[in-house]
């Protein structure tokens, strides 16, 4: 079961779509996050900072919000373009995997773990490359700031957990497809990536207080966690919770009206996590 776990590690990193709708669009939005926007407004207000003199707050705790944001957009991108390129490798093995946990000595449950353990070990992988590169960029625009992750326990815990729930999305995905008789999953991509791009603008420009929303919708419970985890404590519930004291845009002391519980969206993710693996694990053995 080693040999399919790295196996399954290895197709959803090399692949072409991995690369292209990975990489490639992580980085593009990382530079994008670096260059434009709320960068360019902060040099074009350096001497207001200065005049009102409370460049600190939004230099410390604001900028590093701003990068925890952009985080935890592309992290679960990039993991969804993972689980996406082994949509197609789910698919192939679909007979095999019958075979093996029918009149082999494997259990559904260990094929189950064997595949997503595969996806965790990339989605590890290309977070830390992830990582590596989004500090990097962001420390050269031109503000001069490093940000670093400010929990690595659980920015560890938080890969691990999209990458358990993004796989394991994919492949229930791929079960349902076989279980219809459908086995086409050329749209399997664009089914992941939708949602990650929806679910994050619901939160960018919505301005509900509710944390319960967060929760209830996997993907923005994942988000959450990898952007408190960069940030250091829980994010905005939405971003319409972040505030200034200051008229002048990003000037000033940020307030924080709502903001979600680490603890409650981590079980949040925990649940809906084994509830996909459960699923799995009992349509598996229902493949034709």
């Amino acid at each position: 079961m080693k040999r399919l776990t790295w196996y399954t590690a290895k197709v959803s990193i090399l692949s072409r779509s991995s690369i292209i709708w990975g990489f490639s669009f992580s980085l593009f939005w990382v530079l994008v996050g670096a260059f434009t926007g709320t960068p360019i407004i902060l040099k074009d207000h350096l001497s207001l900072m200065q005049q009102y003199g409370t460049s600190s707050y939004w230099l410390g705790d604001g900028y590093r919000l701003y990068v925890s944001t952009w985080y935890m957009f592309v992290s679960i991108s990039i993991i969804g373009s993972l689980a996406a390129a082994s949509s197609m490798y789910f698919m192939d093995g679909m007979t095999s995997f019958k075979f093996l946990t029918r009149f082999g000595k494997i259990r559904t449950k260990e094929l189950t773990a064997s595949l997503l353990s595969g996806g965790v070990i990339s989605s590890l992988l290309v977070s830390s490359i992830l990582i590596v590169m989004l500090v990097t960029i962001f420390s050269i625009n031109g503000l001069g700031i490093v940000v670093f992750p400010s929990d690595i326990p659980l920015l560890v815990g938080s890969v691990v957990l999209s990458g358990a729930f993004i796989f394991s999305l994919s492949l229930l995905i791929v079960i349902g497809l076989n279980l219809i008789g459908q086995d086409n999953v050329v749209f399997v991509p664009y089914i992941l990536l939708a949602i990650n791009i929806g679910s994050y603008f619901i939160w960018l420009y919505s301005s509900y207080s509710s944390s319960t929303v967060d929760y209830l919708v996997p993907f923005m419970a994942i988000m959450a966690l990898s952007g408190s985890a960069y940030y250091g404590s829980g994010v905005p519930t939405s971003f319409g919770s972040v505030s200034y004291t200051n008229s002048v845009p990003y000037l000033g002391k940020m307030v924080i009206t709502h903001s979600i519980s680490v603890p409650e969206d981590l079980l949040s993710v925990i649940v809906w996590t084994l509830v996909i693996i459960f699923l799995d694990i009992y349509l598996m053995r229902k493949v034709r």
